[in-house]
């Protein structure tokens, strides 16, 4: 079952357990969020949205990446994932989430 975000939509897979169109809202913990600058190719993740960088801010040694993808989302990453993909606002990225990485509240 798909679950519709408004401007993209996530596929938790078949453990989510979703009757078709039935309510439901997605988590994704920042840290389980990939990010990559091209668009990724034969991927088992099943979750590849495009978006924009909106902000980069540092929190306990991190990065964060907030990202507008029609709706914020952010990703946790390493200093040096930032310097390496040359990250900077305005960007455009994708932001790669495995099935298993969503937990779903129905």
């Amino acid at each position: 079952m798909i679950i519709d975000c408004g401007a993209f939509q996530l596929d938790p897979g078949p453990r989510a357990n979703l009757q078709n169109g039935q309510p439901a809202a997605a988590r994704i913990h920042a840290r389980n969020i990939i990010l990559a600058t091209e668009p990724p190719v034969r991927l088992s993740a099943q979750n590849v949205i495009s978006g924009r960088v909106s902000r980069l801010a540092t929190a306990g040694g991190e990065m964060l990446v907030h990202i507008d993808s029609g709706q914020s989302v952010i990703a946790e990453v390493t200093p040096r994932a930032v310097k390496e993909l040359e990250l900077r606002e305005g960007q455009s990225i994708y932001w790669i989430v495995k099935s298993h990485s969503i937990a779903v509240d129905a």
